[in-house]
């Protein structure tokens, strides 16, 4: 893998300085910006049309609404072009949002699911079971070693993992 391939993820929390960054940066291609607030990143998609995001905070809340009652229809009329990723954890407010049902309906709206902070071996094995493409952790060595296990690693071994 070389470094031109990797996607970076990126939460934003302020959006103001964005534009002069990634306007002279061949970055863009390669980052996706998170912000759990919609507003900023209402804001981010303004100022840079081009770039990828994940979707904020209402956004998340109307797709687990959507995907409980499969509207795919209604979703796919309101998804924009460069949302690409739900950054989510996998409950919020004692509801379990990643649950097998929504990482599909996700999926079938053409995006991706990272879901965080998992910390846990057994649940990033659940996850990745039900099909979420990334895990968000505060224990990276714990997540290499469950990617390793499932064959998922790619890495050459050198670094600090």
């Amino acid at each position: 893998m070389t470094s031109s391939s990797i996607l970076t993820r990126r939460n934003m929390k302020c959006s103001g300085r964005l534009k002069p960054f990634f306007a002279t940066a061949e970055l863009i291609k390669r980052i996706c910006l998170g912000s759990f607030s919609s507003d900023r990143l209402i804001k981010i998609r303004h100022l840079l049309p081009q770039i990828s995001t994940s979707l904020g905070g209402r956004e998340i809340a109307k797709l687990v609404v959507q995907s409980r009652l499969r509207l795919l229809k209604s979703a796919l009329r309101n998804r924009l072009p460069n949302q690409i990723a739900l950054q989510v954890p996998v409950r919020a407010y004692g509801i379990e949002i990643v649950r097998p049902q929504f990482v599909k309906f996700v999926h079938d709206l053409g995006m991706q699911v990272h879901v965080w902070v998992v910390d846990e071996p057994d649940e990033m094995h659940r996850l990745y079971d039900i099909g979420v493409d990334a895990i968000m952790t505060d224990r990276p060595r714990v997540l290499k070693k469950v990617l390793q296990d499932r064959g998922f690693w790619r890495g050459t071994g050198h670094g600090i993992l």
